[in-house]
């Protein structure tokens, strides 16, 4: 597969993912938290499932829990909407309550990326073990088979704690 073509599967998957929220998701998992606009509360690990999702090939997906190292690799969890698609390069949201569709890559990361137990969330890994997850840690985890655990949002990456949007940078650096 090309970086081209890759691309292009990225973005029809996001979008999918953005008109399923729009028109079923949000609906079916409506939750009112701490944020000033509804959202869901837990989200699946969209990389973790039998089938490529909305038609779209992708190579990455997680098909079987039957993995090496499913201790560290996210299955379901805390999250701001029903269904999320991180990559590393996914930006962390711009403000603590970001309602989604504020920032331009809603579909990944950021949707996790939420004070909502004391600097981190709640997560189920694929050896079905529960763990508090810190935010800045979201970006280490393995989601994909090729995700880049040493991507631009970890200090392996170079990021500095400046980097990090202001209400963020008082959390824990991984």
């Amino acid at each position: 597969m090309t970086g081209d073509s890759m691309a292009t599967d990225r973005a029809e998957l996001r979008r999918s993912l953005q008109e399923w929220d729009q028109e079923v998701g949000l609906e079916l998992w409506r939750v009112l938290g701490s944020f000033d606009v509804p959202g869901a509360s837990y989200a699946m690990n969209a990389w973790f499932q039998s089938r490529p999702a909305y038609g779209v090939s992708v190579p990455n997906l997680w098909k079987s829990c039957l993995v090496q190292g499913a201790s560290g690799i996210p299955a379901y969890s805390d999250c701001r909407a029903a269904f999320a698609l991180p990559y590393a390069s996914d930006a962390p949201p711009s403000t603590r309550d970001a309602p989604l569709g504020s920032d331009p890559i809603t579909p990944g990361l950021p949707r996790y990326a939420m004070d909502r137990h004391g600097g981190g969330i709640n997560m189920l890994f694929m050896d079905w073990s529960v763990r508090k997850v810190g935010i800045k840690e979201l970006w280490t985890l393995k989601w994909t088979k090729e995700f880049d655990r040493a991507g631009p949002w970890t200090k392996a990456g170079g990021v500095q704690p400046e980097n990090w949007p202001q209400w963020m940078r008082r959390f824990r650096d991984y």
